[in-house]
């Protein structure tokens, strides 16, 4: 049986895929102090928050077979099948230069394998595609903590694996398959289980003036002591990479949490994309990379600023098309239905 939605999730879901849209879009624009200063701090939303969401729906499920099959269908195969779109897309568009430009096509098929390496990404519309491996590695190291400790050391688990996270950065040092982004961004995940096992979700309810004023309050916090925590010369010891990388995202978090739950409605456009928010993710970065070049004919290349503002709007747009497609097309594919039923059987080969 399908859980029941909770319609501020879907909320919060959306306002995080917009913000990671609103990114990679190169906004907020400008060299300015207070330009840099906005853009660390919507990064203490942004992927803590998507963090935060995924550790709201973990679930130990019937055991590890069964847990790791839930996460194939609701990561893995997304994954790749996103992978596989870009793959394609870019191929095509290679392929369309190539002739428009008489030039020798030119396309290696390892790019495929560009997802599985931070440094070496030929294709940039997988690059939002990092986070889904590095979600179902958090998924099993918080199912292994959960299986074997109780919550006390796993919330100490956890912090030594943040700082383990923190010392590998720091040091440049990369693990395969955005290990060091799972073991960073497992606090975050861990916030949202705990806050979904201690009842948040239903209740506590709280007015939508108290969401409101406080929300606002934290938003100023994170704007006048948010840093960029990702770049590590501007975190200077382990203190300072908790404080900035955790206190004040988690204050983020949490405030944005509560401001869309004193708002339990649907908002229009927000709410459906946050509801597909895995296919936004999936399909953005290839509108953004192929499609820039409409607003800088329109407007001409000298206002950047509006031309990326056009864009993020443009891309907003034609997700609200591209989402219906991919989910009615290909919904074992996007998360919306089984890939894989119970003992590890093809969804379609067998009656529901």
């Amino acid at each position: 049986m399908a859980s029941k939605r909770i319609t501020y999730i879907d909320t919060l879901k959306g306002i995080c895929i917009i913000l990671v849209v609103f990114m990679h879009c190169e906004l907020p624009d400008g060299d300015s102090e207070l330009a840099t200063q906005i853009g660390n701090a919507l990064r203490t939303y942004r992927m803590p928050t998507y963090y935060f969401l995924s550790g709201i729906f973990f679930k130990l499920y019937g055991g590890l077979s069964d847990f790791t099959r839930h996460k194939v269908n609701n990561i893995i195969i997304p994954l790749l099948f996103f992978n596989l779109l870009s793959f394609v897309g870019c191929a095509l568009f290679a392929f369309v230069e190539s002739w428009k430009n008489s030039v020798p096509f030119q396309f290696e098929w390892t790019y495929v394998f560009d997802i599985l390496y931070r440094n070496d990404i030929h294709l940039k519309p997988v690059m939002p595609l990092w986070f889904l491996l590095s979600l179902f590695w958090s998924n099993i190291i918080f199912y292994v903590l959960k299986k074997w400790l109780n919550d006390i050391w796993v919330a100490i688990s956890v912090l030594c694996l943040a700082i383990v996270g923190y010392l590998l950065d720091s040091h440049q040092i990369e693990l395969p398959w955005f290990m060091v982004s799972s073991l960073t961004g497992l606090p975050y995940f861990v916030l949202g289980h705990y806050v979904k096992q201690f009842g948040w979700l239903e209740g506590h309810n709280i007015s939508r003036w108290m969401g409101t004023v406080q929300f606002f309050v934290f938003a100023f916090v994170a704007f006048l002591l948010a840093r960029d925590y990702t770049d590590p010369e501007s975190i200077g010891n382990v203190g300072q990479f908790l404080f900035y990388r955790y206190v004040i995202p988690f204050t983020s978090v949490l405030s944005l949490f509560l401001l869309c739950k004193s708002w339990p409605r649907r908002v229009p456009v927000v709410t459906m994309l946050g509801r597909y928010s895995i296919i936004v993710l999936g399909t953005h970065m290839f509108l953004i990379t192929y499609l820039n070049v409409i607003p800088i004919k329109i407007f001409g290349t000298a206002n950047i600023t509006l031309i990326r503002y056009a864009l993020f709007l443009m891309v907003i747009v034609l997700e609200l098309a591209i989402v219906p497609l991919l989910r009615n097309v290909f919904p074992r594919f996007t998360a919306q239905q089984e890939f894989f039923k119970q003992g590890w059987k093809l969804a379609w080969t067998h009656k529901n």
